[in-house]
């Protein structure tokens, strides 16, 4: 069996999503059930670190059920949108959360994030996404400090499907121009059509 190029993966992800589309307009009251999805794109580069973040998501104390979907992309088939588009087409529940696999979750941070949303929409706000100032440490767990990823955070999946998912950049055109690339377009389509993230 011949291995799929970049460009095939990407049209396979993107025909996936224009589908999903579809079947939330035949049905938009058909919500997934309320719980998180973590999705990470294991990159293989160190079996520790995925195992920390593996490790922070069992700890999540939760009122809703959690899945981990780790997408094993240490032969960079996916590009960088992809592969976080396939993550949510997979998602079983209503908001996914992207982890790294060299990041960890706080304690409490999907429960107070899933809180603020629900009642951001409760009050009639658009709101597809819900984020926090993340802490940076360097190989040593020595504090470096904080900054506000625009790739972090607790997305609404459908809302995610209906703006068409995240553009496709393959990983080997990333730089630091292109950093984060695929999550800002995302802001702005997001903002195109009314809708607003909260950062606490």
């Amino acid at each position: 069996m011949n291995k799929m190029t970049e460009k095939e993966t990407t049209s396979i992800v993107q025909a996936m999503i224009e589908d999903m589309k579809r079947k939330l307009m035949l049905n938009p009251d058909d919500k997934k059930p309320l719980g998180v999805s973590i999705i990470t794109l294991n990159s293989g580069r160190n079996a520790d670190w995925l195992q920390s973040a593996k490790d922070s998501v069992i700890a999540q104390s939760t009122d809703f059920p959690v899945e981990h979907i780790v997408i094993d992309n240490t032969s960079n088939i996916f590009t960088i949108g992809s592969g976080y588009n396939q993550g949510i087409l997979t998602a079983r529940y209503r908001y996914y959360y992207i982890l790294d696999d060299d990041d960890e979750l706080g304690q409490g941070i999907l429960q107070m994030f899933v809180e603020i949303i629900e009642k951001a929409k409760q009050e009639g706000k658009k709101i597809y996404r819900v984020s926090c100032y993340t802490t940076l440490i360097d190989d040593e767990s020595e504090y470096i400090g904080h900054w506000q990823s625009p790739a972090q955070g607790l997305f609404d999946v459908d809302v995610v499907i209906a703006l068409d998912g995240y553009e496709s950049i393959p990983w080997n055109a990333y730089s630091s121009a292109l950093l984060y690339h695929s999550d800002t377009r995302l802001g702005f389509k997001a903002k195109k059509e009314g809708y607003d993230s909260i950062v606490i």
